[in-house]
């Protein structure tokens, strides 16, 4: 019997070891100033753990990386990793290199006012302490080309593309945020749940790999709301995409209306 437990014990063993080299990849970061090359990207399924105009950080296997190769795609190699590693988001709300908080932790990657860090061994308190914002990288959402490069000789959208498109999204995503906007109950300006609503929308952005996601506050009647806003640069203008959190969307549309119209996505109105 003892000699028994003994080889279910190795069997877990080996198991686990298996499983984790087989979750083994690179984390990478992939230039996406190539439009051409834009699409194959896409075809690829690659995860989104941080994504600006210019770069997209994912995690990739070896067979994934080949054809990376292949197709002649500008790339870093960033990190190797298990599948029992985890990479986290660290920003801070100011604008400042933010390596200096991080004394002792492995930082896979730097931004203006954020970092990636594998494995953070920081603690809540001690986060909050240096006024910096922990977010797990789950990268729950693939690779999708805004920039979309249709055929010379296609001039019209057809009913493929139209497929891809719809096809992409989601159903159990869509149910998870209806569903867990609606457990707040009512989102009404003066609810109690209000600033509660505008964290959780500011986390979902940082989730899906957005490092510019901003609370923007303003005074309505005399008591303060929030608006939740993440910056993503546009293809030929600057596009800011802006959630309000709030049911009552009078005044977020009357300082939408103050935005200039360069801000704005070709064909859009304030």
């Amino acid at each position: 019997m003892k000699c028994f437990k003994i080889v279910l014990v190795f069997i877990f063993i080996v198991s686990s070891f298996l499983s984790s080299q087989s979750n083994s990849g690179l984390l990478i970061s992939i230039q996406l100033n190539d439009a051409d090359k834009l699409n194959q990207i896409e075809k690829m399924d690659v995860p989104v753990l941080h994504i600006n105009d210019y770069e997209l950080i994912t995690f990739v296997n070896m067979e994934k990386l080949i054809s990376i190769e292949r197709i002649g795609i500008v790339y870093q190699i960033l990190d190797e990793a298990t599948g029992m590693d985890k990479y986290y988001m660290v920003s801070s709300k100011k604008e400042e290199d933010i390596s200096y908080k991080l004394l002792g932790e492995k930082i896979v990657y730097e931004g203006l006012s954020f970092a990636i860090v594998k494995n953070i061994s920081l603690t809540d308190s001690e986060a909050a302490e240096k006024e910096l914002k922990v977010t797990e990288l789950l990268g729950q959402y693939n690779f999708k080309n805004q920039r979309r490069i249709i055929p010379d000789n296609d001039f019209s959208l057809n009913d493929s593309i139209i497929t891809q498109i719809t096809s992409s999204v989601n159903s159990d995503s869509v149910r998870f945020f209806i569903q867990s906007l609606q457990d707040f109950q009512t989102r009404f300006l003066y609810a109690e749940t209000r600033d509660s609503v505008a964290s959780w929308i500011k986390y979902q952005f940082m989730k899906m790999g957005f490092s510019d996601v901003q609370i923007d506050s303003f005074q309505y009647q005399g008591t303060w709301q929030k608006n939740v806003i993440a910056t993503l640069t546009g293809i030929y203008e600057p596009n800011i995409q802006c959630l309000g959190s709030s049911s009552r969307a009078q005044e977020a549309i009357q300082r939408a209306s103050q935005i200039p119209a360069r801000w704005l996505p070709r064909g859009a109105q304030a």
